[in-house]
């Protein structure tokens, strides 16, 4: 599997190098890769993907501080309608009201675990447009923020 180290030519100087994912999804790991910044452009390297970005192709570069997961507060929230929902106008409709305490609570149950996942799960998120395509990536780490600082500081 090719690192970004392998991409980097001799004499060409790293401004700041760190692990980050290009996967929507913030717990799967399996995306995991590592972006550098350097005078010329940005590498990202994910087993055997690489991106590599020139920064004279770069219009725009968007950097947002760490935020939580909307996506899975969203859904959070929904589950937990639904189960308040059911709890409401169960009874009226379900003639056994344990199935409706056991529907209330499943539903309950998970969109708590959503909610406190989305609360847990914050990530810095770095989104590089070209013209032809536009990458995202996003990271516990901070140093994300250093790369798009380097991006801008060698913008052609």
């Amino acid at each position: 599997m090719p690192s970004v180290g392998e991409y980097i030519a001799s004499g060409e100087t790293v401004a700041v190098r760190t692990t980050a994912s290009d996967s929507m999804d913030p717990t799967d790991s399996s995306k995991q890769g590592e972006i550098a910044a350097t005078e010329e452009r940005v590498v990202y390297s994910r087993g055997n993907y690489v991106a590599d970005i020139s920064l004279r192709s770069v219009n725009s570069v968007e950097y947002e501080l760490p935020t939580v997961n909307t996506r899975y507060l969203a859904s959070g929230f929904l589950f937990l309608a639904i189960g308040f929902l059911i709890w409401i106008v169960g009874p009226d409709f379900i003639n056994e009201s344990g199935l409706t305490t056991l529907l209330t609570a499943t539903f309950g149950v998970i969109g708590l675990g959503f909610v406190i996942s989305g609360l847990i799960l914050v990530r810095h998120t770095l989104e590089i447009h070209t013209p032809s395509k536009s990458y995202e990536f996003n990271s516990k780490n901070s140093k994300l923020e250093d790369v798009a600082h380097a991006i801008r500081a060698h913008e052609p």
